[in-house]
């Protein structure tokens, strides 16, 4: 509720008799909440509104009621065919195991042995005790020629025939 603070540090609200009457006087002529607001000092749009629920004022309909607008019939709109859903077989993966190549006395290279300029392709489990690196030089790169075709794939490969020269 909207009060004035008056002199002694008493509140009032600005309801009075005055503003009461005035605004059943507007509410009655059909007034909107924001046109008798304006018309009450310090008074709201939503506390004009609350007031005249309190005080039994009768609920107002609009002064204006909009036809509602006809439907229009919309055609239904063609939908694309569905195609239908198919399972693509599964395929075995083909595994390649190449045989690691390693130093010139048939080790391969651990992490701890590893130094730049080797091939850091991973040979087996890397939780294994076993695990170990290629170790062959490496040619541009981590790897040796050979793991680095299995590990890099040109993007030319997927490329259709006629679009293979964006590469």
């Amino acid at each position: 509720m909207t009060a004035f603070l008056m002199a002694g540090g008493l509140i009032m609200s600005f309801w009075t008799d005055e503003n009461v009457a005035l605004l059943r006087k507007l509410w009655g002529e059909g007034r909107s909440a924001r046109d008798i607001a304006a018309r009450i000092s310090g008074a709201t749009r939503n506390s004009i509104i609350g007031k005249a629920h309190r005080l039994g004022l009768p609920s107002r309909t609009p002064l204006t009621r909009v036809a509602p607008r006809p439907k229009s019939e919309k055609a239904p709109r063609a939908r694309a065919p569905r195609l239908p859903r198919f399972v693509a077989e599964a395929i075995d993966a083909v595994v390649v195991q190449l045989a690691p190549h390693g130093f010139s006395d048939g080790a391969v290279a651990t992490v701890l042995t590893v130094k730049d300029g080797m091939c850091k392709y991973p040979i087996g489990d890397p939780k294994a005790k076993d695990f170990a690196y290629c170790g062959r030089d490496a040619c541009r790169g981590s790897y040796c020629a050979d793991h680095a075709r299995l590990a890099y794939t040109s993007p030319r490969r997927f490329l259709a025939p006629g679009r293979r020269d964006l590469f």
